[in-house]
């Protein structure tokens, strides 16, 4: 009886475990089947080995298009004026703050775009903003966006969203750029 019992479970055993993953073995091309280790009736913990190594390399397959999965894209828009005071000096070699962002490690990940007018006074237009970030005016012009009323202003968007806006060039040092730095390093990877 007890024979009888342990070879029901067995085969249920490989039977429920074998229709999947053979399943799913053929689809990826492979013609490798539980029944060729069947052999001996007694020797279940062979064929659950088996079944079991299969179903890990079931699992892991599908993870693997995983790595081709398209990076998140962080876009780092500066708007600013040619007659922004504040934006001249960010700009400036004498306070180095535009230097130091464009030779961080940071800056080589992320997609960095300037959208600069003639005067602070004066709205944005279409023609101010880079083809590859029209979509932000886009949104301005549907109401969905506003443009950051200081400058220079720094706008951080995450595969389009934004997720954070920063103002002025007092807290650059201490709290805009290091805030940066760490959507990078959480979204993009060290």
């Amino acid at each position: 009886m007890e024979d009888k019992q342990n070879n029901f479970w067995s085969t249920e055993l490989v039977r429920w475990i074998h229709f999947p993953v053979v399943a799913f073995v053929e689809r990826k091309n492979y013609t490798t089947s539980l029944h060729q280790f069947k052999g001996d009736e007694g020797d279940m913990s062979k064929r659950i080995s088996v079944a079991l190594s299969l179903l890990v390399v079931c699992l892991a397959l599908p993870g693997a298009g995983a790595a081709d999965a398209p990076k998140p894209e962080l876009v780092v828009v500066y708007w600013a004026s040619k007659d922004c005071p504040w934006c001249t000096y960010w700009e400036s070699p004498s306070s180095g703050m535009e230097k130091r962002f464009k030779e961080s490690r940071e800056f080589r990940k992320i997609t960095y775009r300037v959208v600069k007018n003639e005067r602070l006074a004066d709205p944005y237009t279409l023609r101010d903003f880079p083809p590859d970030i029209v979509w932000v005016y886009e949104r301005m012009q549907r109401g969905e966006e506003k443009r950051p009323f200081v400058r220079p202003g720094w706008v951080v968007y995450l595969d389009r969203k934004r997720i954070a806006t920063f103002y002025g060039t007092k807290n650059w040092e201490e709290v805009h750029f290091p805030e940066i730095k760490w959507f990078v390093s959480e979204h993009l990877g060290k």
